[in-house]
C-alpha cells in the first residue's frame, strides 16, 4: 500500500511540473504576442516532445522550445523579431519584397542574441 501511495504522489508531482512548464510556454507565447496559429503549433510540438524542465521566460532558456521542428522555430523567430527590426523602414520593405531573406535575417538575429546572451 505504501508503494502505491508513493507512486501516486510521484505521478501527482510530475503532472504538476508538466502543467507548470506548459504554463511557462503559454506565458512566453502570450508575452511575445505570437499568432494563435504559431502558438498552437508550438504547444502541440512541445506536448509531443514531452521535454519539460525548469524554465525561464527567455526563449533560449525554454527547453521545450529547443525541441521544436526547424520550420516552427523559423516562424517563431520571425514573429518575435519582425516587430523589432521593422521599426527601421528598410526591413519593412525587405519583408514585402523577399520574405525568405527577411526570415533568414530574423534567424541570424536570434543566433546573435544567443551568442551574446541577450534576448
Amino acid at each position: 500500500l505504501g508503494s502505491i501511495t508513493n507512486t501516486m504522489n510521484f505521478l501527482r508531482v510530475k503532472n504538476m511540473q508538466r502543467k507548470a512548464a506548459e504554463n511557462v510556454v503559454k506565458r512566453y507565447i502570450s508575452d511575445m504576442k505570437l499568432s494563435l496559429q504559431l502558438g498552437t503549433r508550438i504547444m502541440t510540438a512541445v506536448r509531443r516532445a514531452g521535454k519539460f524542465q525548469k524554465q525561464r521566460l527567455h526563449g533560449s532558456e525554454l527547453a521545450p522550445l529547443k525541441s521544436l521542428p526547424v520550420a516552427i522555430k523559423k516562424q517563431l523567430y520571425e514573429e518575435v523579431f519582425s516587430p523589432i527590426i521593422e521599426q527601421h523602414p528598410l526591413f519593412g520593405q525587405l519583408r514585402a519584397r523577399d520574405a525568405n531573406l527577411h526570415r533568414a535575417i530574423c534567424h541570424i538575429i536570434k543566433e546573435e542574441s544567443l551568442a551574446s546572451g541577450e534576448e
